[in-house]
Order: C-alpha cells, then sequence, then structure tokens
C-alpha cells in the first residue's frame, strides 16, 4: 500500500527529487502527505503555488489502487526508497533517488557489480577489449551494469547476455522507452538476464539533462567502475567523477597518445585511476584470483555486514573525514563510529589521522 503513495507522489508534474524529499521530510510519511489538509498545504514554504496547485489537484484524481495496478500491467514495478527491494547500495550515494522503475530484476547484492561505460564511437581495440573483460567477469560470477546506450554501454550489455550473465540498464528516459532505439533487441533480452532500471516516470522522453542523474545510479549500484575509451569530454568522465565521489574505485584502459578515444581514459590514469594492462591484472585487482586452473570470485565486501557495507562504500583509498562519512550514509552517528571501529579491527581501512579514514589498499 505505501509503494501507492510514493507512486503518485512521484507523477505530480513540477514536483521533483528535491522537493519530494522535502515533503517526505517534512510529513514523516508518504502517507500523511496524501492525507494533508489543504489549508496546511498552502503553508508550505518549499513549494511554489503552482506546485501546491498540482499536489491538491493531483490527490483529488488520482486513484491510488488503479494507477498503481496500470502501472503493473505494463510489467513495471515502482521500488520506493522504503521498498525492500530498493539496494542498500544507492542509499549510500549523495542525491539517492526516493523511486525507480523496475523492469526484470534488480542487481543480486551477494554478488559482485562491475560497471563498465565507455565510448559511443568506440574501436575496435575497445569492443574486443570489452569482451574479453565481460567474458573473465561473467565467468567468475560479476555482473554488469551499464547505460544501454551505442557503443561500449551497448557492447558490454549485449555480450554479457552472450556469455550467459546478468547485466542491468539504466536509462535516462521513462522505462517504456528504449533509446537509442538501436538497441532495442538487447534491452528485450535484459528483460531475462538481468533488468531495467530508472528514476523518470513513465513516457519521460530522453532528454540531455537525465544522463548525467542516470549516470550517478550506474555507479552507485556497482563496486567497481571500468571505463573503456572516453574522449576529453565524454559521459563516461561524468560517471568516473561520480564514482569518486561515492569512493568507488575506478580502472581505466589505456590507449596511445595522441588518440582521441584514449584522451579521457589516459587522464583518468594519470589522476590515479586503475590501469588495466591485461585481463589477469584486473581480475587480481578487483579480488578474483586463478586457482587450480579456475577463477573464483574473493570480493571481501561479500563479507561485511550491511551496515559495515554502507559505510565502507563511502570510503577511499585517500582519507575522508568522519564528518563526510556521516552524511553521506543513512545511519547515526553512534552506528558510524561502531562500523568503523569494526572495519578498522577487520583490516578493512585505517584511520590516517585524527577522523580521517581510508581503505587499506
Amino acid at each position: 500500500m505505501k509503494e501507492y503513495y510514493w507512486y503518485w507522489l512521484h507523477n505530480i508534474p513540477g514536483i521533483f527529487r528535491k522537493k519530494i524529499f522535502l515533503l517526505w521530510e517534512y510529513y514523516g510519511s508518504v502517507k500523511e502527505i496524501y492525507e494533508a489538509g489543504e489549508k496546511e498545504i498552502d503553508t508550505l514554504p518549499f513549494l511554489k503555488d503552482q506546485d501546491k496547485k498540482n499536489l491538491i489537484r493531483s490527490r483529488n484524481t488520482w486513484d491510488l489502487k488503479r494507477e498503481y495496478e496500470q502501472l503493473e500491467k505494463k510489467g513495471v514495478q515502482f521500488i520506493s526508497i522504503e521498498h525492500p527491494l530498493y539496494p542498500e547500495k544507492l542509499k549510500c550515494i549523495y542525491d539517492y533517488p526516493l523511486g525507480l522503475y523496475l523492469r526484470g530484476g534488480m542487481p543480486d547484492p551477494s554478488k559482485p557489480c562491475i560497471s563498465i561505460v565507455g565510448a559511443r564511437a568506440c574501436s575496435n581495440y575497445g569492443k574486443s577489449m570489452t569482451k574479453e573483460i565481460v567474458e573473465a567477469l561473467v565467468e567468475n560470477h560479476v555482473q554488469i551494469v551499464s547505460g544501454l546506450a551505442l557503443g561500449i554501454d551497448g557492447i558490454a550489455q549485449e555480450h554479457t547476455i552472450a556469455c550467459g550473465g546478468k547485466t542491468f540498464g539504466i536509462l535516462g528516459c521513462g522505462i517504456d522507452i528504449c533509446y537509442p532505439k538501436q538497441n532495442f533487441n538487447t534491452y528485450m533480452k535484459m528483460l531475462h538476464s538481468g533488468g531495467i532500471i530508472s528514476e523518470f516516470p513513465i513516457g519521460t522522453p530522453p532528454l540531455a539533462r537525465n544522463f548525467p542523474m542516470r549516470n550517478r545510479i550506474i555507479s552507485g549500484l556497482s563496486d567497481t567502475l571500468i571505463i573503456i575509451e572516453a574522449k576529453e569530454k565524454s559521459g563516461s568522465l561524468i560517471t568516473a567523477d561520480m564514482a569518486l565521489e561515492q569512493g568507488k574505485d575506478i580502472y581505466a584502459l589505456p590507449g596511445r597518445v595522441g588518440d582521441t578515444l584514449s584522451y579521457g581514459c589516459n587522464q583518468l590514469i594519470k589522476q590515479g585511476a586503475g590501469i588495466i594492462t591485461s585481463i589477469e591484472d584486473l581480475l587480481e585487482n578487483l579480488g578474483i584470483f586463478n586457482k587450480n586452473n579456475g577463477k573464483i570470485v574473493k570480493n571481501k565486501k561479500d563479507l561485511l555486514e550491511t551496515m559495515e557495507e554502507m559505510v565502507y562504500s563511502c570510503l577511499d583509498f585517500q582519507p575522508k573525514s568522519l564528518h563526510s562519512i556521516f552524511y553521506e550514509v543513512p545511519l547515526t552517528f553512534d552506528e558510524v563510529l561502531s562500523n568503523l571501529l569494526t572495519l578498522e579491527l577487520k583490516g578493512y581501512i585505517v584511520e590516517t589521522g585524527k577522523n580521517y579514514y581510508a581503505k587499506v589498499k
């Protein structure tokens, strides 16, 4: 029943994520927002007059049960921040989405998840390396996340399916729209070999401003980001920036000096990103080792409890202050301190200075 209210709230014209969060924070529950009196709504300082009119009008015309059932008939689930299927990893990122539209399934939280993104107009070298990396990861039960774009994104996701793996596409439009249309076959296959996820309401067109927002979810769902070819000004570099802010590890495929498609990756490596020199080295750096002629997954985060993983995911190899960590995770101050201590005792992190923490390499 709670999802009915969340779905309604996400479909009020002019009221988007930040205003939804303010309403939720103010009232404490979505049901209370729905039941609030018109006079009370009229006094809300963070809504414009038109927002207030839209909220009241929508509430008076929206049939909660019927609208949600119509959504489900389209094969779409609405997953709010309070839904048990909502990914814990996303709760750790800044400006996390309060609701997601889903076709297919969500990534399995018990298995490693890696994002692979890159250039749309990629080279044959980029295509070949993407397929090699995907094959090695899928063989080791790693899930692949990307943006279903042309080029590297689509190649990574199509090849994941071909290898029998699970892949998840994050859209910058409504979940009922396949963009670009050239990837429609991959889109349909992903419904049975992973899933399609979007934070945008049904029917939302693929506007340019949506894609940077989409990118934070791509990196947020993953343990690590891999970039295969990127120009100087590239959406992949936006994803890299967001991954860094989220404390995720980044690996880039190096290229020849002067190659346009290699500029972004070479710059990332220069700035400290991991360099992909071979598939074997990449697997080792990711915690996947070759033992007894067979590869196995050894992901240390699989061994952590949920709250520990929240805290661990917010950290990087560069020290981060206790203050910053506290504001990035949905935990109390005491819980943050307790889990930092536990992670330090387990040897996953180190206190580099007074109230500054970093991952152990």
